[in-house]
């Protein structure tokens, strides 16, 4: 068995609240002494409330059908607002909750977006989404015949803020949503409506794209295979409403320029490359479209601009250079006692001169030599 937990700061989410009403001093929060769940949360709010000056209000739950009155009460004995933890139970009636707290004009806020669709003021916890999308991946890695004892448990965590401005004008106390924490919400509940900045783009109109990679193989297939779905993710997909041109220089960097030059002044929206030969093509070939790079080295180097930030203004994309320590302790275990190591590489890519002198060091921190070849062509 191996896993992974999500369990979401209390102390963050009360931290929160005190920001948005300072006079805030008690917090109710029913929760189910049965859930071990639920047990761990609570000892943490009642921590989380000790450090921070306030007072928690407690009520038990045993199911569902109690948690609209557990609120009520708690809202009679003075609370200033309502915090649903991870509580299955509790989560399960959360709009009981925070139709209790309405009556009160008190808010209600929980460490599980998006309760704020239910009338909660804010959520303050993690993107289960992309939870399921990490679990995901480790599922796949036990089907694959990873032993899950090798696997350690871990918390995984990615913070997401959503809001609920409605819930302002019908509260008791002076409660604000500061602008930037609105602006900085994965999603905002108004008077107009649900707002949902991580939901897929429905597209209004028809894209092209036009592709330049250096050669096929497997890398850059897998590049492209996730542009594809990262795109369909935003609402935009092929043979819908995409239309992709692929062209590569068959392993050989005097036919970049060319490619680009032809989707430069056709009608493509954008330009994506893929290798760092192609990226440094465009940096001097492409005038009229704007580029997206990927599957490279080092960007700088290969002329994207002087810094991460000061870049080429038609320009971006992301960078990914190797772990060449990693690289060479591998190598290490592997192959005990290594002495020599050799390595080809085209002394005119940019990407390849930077990694090769990176490697020049790890390798003599190793204490193993470098046989280094160069080559000009794929021949």
């Amino acid at each position: 068995m191996t896993g992974m937990g999500s369990m979401v700061s209390v102390e963050a989410a009360l931290a929160q609240a005190m920001q948005l009403y300072p006079g805030v001093r008690k917090i109710g929060l029913a929760w189910n002494a049965a859930e071990s769940n639920s047990l761990s949360y609570t000892k943490a709010a009642r921590a989380a409330c000790e450090k921070l000056g306030l007072t928690l209000l407690e009520a038990n739950v045993e199911n569902t059908s109690a948690v609209g009155e557990a609120a009520r009460s708690l809202v009679s004995r003075g609370a200033d607002a309502l915090l649903v933890t991870g509580d299955v139970t509790v989560l399960v009636a959360a709009d009981a909750v925070a139709a209790a707290a309405k009556r009160g004009r008190i808010p209600a806020f929980s460490l599980i977006p998006p309760n704020v669709k239910k009338g909660m003021l804010f959520d303050l916890g993690s993107n289960f989404y992309e939870v399921g999308r990490q679990i995901g991946d480790l599922a796949a890695k036990v089907l694959r015949g990873a032993d899950p004892k090798d696997i350690p448990v871990v918390n995984f965590v990615v913070p997401k803020l959503t809001v609920n401005t409605t819930v302002l004008p019908g509260l008791k106390n002076p409660w604000k949503l500061p602008p930037e924490m609105i602006a900085k919400a994965a999603m905002v509940v108004d008077e107009t409506g649900v707002h949902d900045k991580a939901a897929p783009v429905q597209a209004t109109r028809n894209y092209k794209l036009g592709i330049v990679y250096f050669a096929p193989e497997e890398g850059a297939d897998l590049t492209m295979r996730g542009l594809a779905d990262g795109l369909k993710s935003e609402g935009i997909e092929e043979g819908k409403n995409l239309q992709v041109l692929r062209a590569h220089a068959q392993g050989e960097i005097a036919n970049i320029p060319a490619l680009l030059q032809n989707y430069d002044s056709q009608d493509v929206d954008l330009i994506v490359t893929l290798t760092t030969p192609c990226l440094t093509g465009a940096c001097s070939t492409v005038k009229k479209k704007n580029v997206v790079f990927t599957y490279v080295y080092d960007p700088i180097a290969a002329g994207a601009g002087t810094t991460r930030e000061n870049h080429l203004a038609h320009i971006t994309g992301v960078g990914s250079f190797p772990p060449v320590d990693d690289t060479v302790t591998a190598i290490q275990q592997l192959l005990p006692g290594v002495k020599k190591v050799g390595t080809l590489y085209n002394s005119s890519e940019a990407n390849s001169r930077k990694v090769i002198s990176v490697a020049r060091d790890a390798f003599k921190k190793a204490g193993i030599q470098l046989e280094e070849v160069t080559v000009t062509s794929s021949s």
